[in-house]
C-alpha cells in the first residue's frame, strides 16, 4: 500500500508538472477545488463516450487499468457508456448524480448539450472532469486534453511543407459534430488559408472508421486519380490501403494515428510511404483519474490542461511500430500487453 500511495503522489506531481508547462489563457486559470475535498476512498464516476472505433476503445481501457492500481484511494467506480447519443449521456450523467458519486470523468459528445447537466451536477457538488473533448464555456471543474486544433494544424503545416504551396488535396474528417473533428479541421484551414493554391477537390468524413475511410477515399480517387496530398483525420491505413488498390501514386498523408495497423503497413513501405502521425494518446484517460485525485484532495488544478501530442515520421516509425501486438493496438499506450491482447482478442 505504502508503494501504491507514493505511485499516486509522484503521477500527480507529473501531472501538475504538465499543466504548468503547457499553461496559457485558460490553462493559466487555477481553480480552488477545497469544497470537493473528501477523504478517500471515493466513488468515481465515468462515462465511456463512444466505442465505434479501437482507439475509443483503447481509450476506456487505459481508464479501467489506471483505476484498478488504487483500490485503497477508489472504492467503486460507475462506469456507464453513452454509444455516441447526447441523450444517453445526459442520462448517465444525471444517473451519476442521483447516486451521489464523488466526481464524474466525461468525454462530452457535444460542446454544448451537456452543458445543464454538468452544471446540475456542480450544484450538488460533484465536480465534472473533462476527458480529451472540451464543451463551450467554462461550466466544469477541470480539461485535459491535447490541443486538437493545434494538432489538425501540425498536420496541415507538414502537408505544405512536404508537398509545397500548390496543388490539389483529397481531406478526410473525422466523426461530424464532434468537437474533436471540428477543432482539428479548424485548425488546419488556418494553414490552408494562406495558400489559396491548395485546393481542396474532394471532403467528406471517413468517421475515424478504417473501411468507412477506405471507401471514402477509393471513391475519390475514382473522381480525381492524380492527386497532390492528403489531409486525413482517420486511422491511416485505411488511405494508403485506398490508395494500393486504385493503384494510385502514393502522396504526402497527414494522419492523428499510431495505430499498430497503421504503423506496421508504414513502415514495410518505407521506400514509397510519406507520412506523419500527429498522435493524441490513448492514456488521457489515466490523466484524467490523476487530476480527479487532485480535485477530491482539495489541491489546486489548472482550469485546461494540455500535453503534446507525439509525433511519428518515417525517420521514427520503426521506433513506435509493435510487431508483437495486435493491429488494433494504439502504440503510444501504458496498457500492460496482457490487457492490450485481452482487448482485441488476440
Amino acid at each position: 500500500m505504502r508503494k501504491s500511495i507514493i505511485l499516486v503522489l509522484v503521477l500527480l506531481l507529473v501531472v501538475g508538472s504538465v499543466s504548468a508547462a503547457f499553461a496559457v489563457d485558460k490553462q493559466q486559470q487555477v481553480v480552488n477545488t477545497t469544497r470537493f475535498k473528501k477523504d478517500p476512498p471515493w466513488v468515481i464516476g465515468y462515462d465511456i463516450y463512444w466505442l465505434g472505433n479501437t482507439w475509443s476503445a483503447q481509450f476506456a481501457e487505459e481508464f479501467k487499468q489506471a483505476a484498478s492500481m488504487y483500490d485503497q484511494l477508489i472504492k467503486d467506480t460507475v462506469i456507464t457508456s453513452s454509444e455516441g447519443s447526447v441523450e444517453k449521456q445526459i442520462r448517465n450523467i444525471e444517473s451519476m448524480i442521483a447516486k451521489r458519486v464523488d466526481l464524474i470523468i466525461i468525454s462530452p459528445n457535444s460542446t454544448s448539450g451537456l452543458n445543464s447537466v454538468i452544471k446540475k451536477a456542480l450544484r450538488a457538488n460533484i465536480p465534472v472532469v473533462l476527458n480529451a473533448v472540451a464543451i463551450d464555456g467554462d461550466e466544469y471543474t477541470t480539461f485535459i486534453n491535447v490541443t486538437d486544433r493545434a494538432l489538425g494544424k501540425a498536420m496541415a503545416e507538414w502537408l505544405v511543407q512536404e508537398m509545397g504551396p500548390k496543388g490539389r488535396i483529397f481531406v478526410i474528417n473525422g466523426l461530424p459534430g464532434l468537437g474533436v473533428a471540428e477543432a482539428r479541421w479548424e485548425g488546419a484551414q488556418e494553414v490552408f488559408k494562406k495558400y489559396p493554391k491548395i485546393k481542396v477537390v474532394l471532403q467528406d468524413n471517413g468517421d475515424w472508421s478504417v473501411p468507412k475511410t477506405k471507401r471514402v477515399v477509393s471513391d475519390m480517387l475514382a473522381a480525381y486519380p492524380r492527386i497532390d496530398g492528403v489531409w486525413g483525420d482517420a486511422i491511416g491505413h485505411g488511405i494508403m490501403e485506398a490508395f494500393e488498390e486504385a493503384r494510385a501514386p502514393f502522396v504526402p498523408f497527414a494522419t492523428p494515428s499510431d495505430n499498430n495497423g497503421f504503423l506496421k503497413y508504414w513502415a514495410k513501405n518505407k521506400s514509397k510511404v510519406n507520412a506523419i502521425g500527429v498522435t493524441k494518446p490513448v492514456w488521457l484517460s489515466k490523466l484524467s483519474l490523476d487530476l480527479a485525485f487532485r480535485v477530491l484532495q482539495g489541491l489546486p488544478v489548472f482550469k485546461d490542461n494540455y500535453i503534446p501530442p507525439n509525433v511519428v515520421t518515417n525517420d521514427n516509425v520503426e521506433e513506435f511500430v509493435r510487431w508483437d501486438m495486435p493491429d488494433g493496438y494504439w502504440t503510444y499506450s501504458t496498457l500492460t500487453d496482457k490487457r492490450a491482447k485481452d482487448l482485441f482478442g488476440e
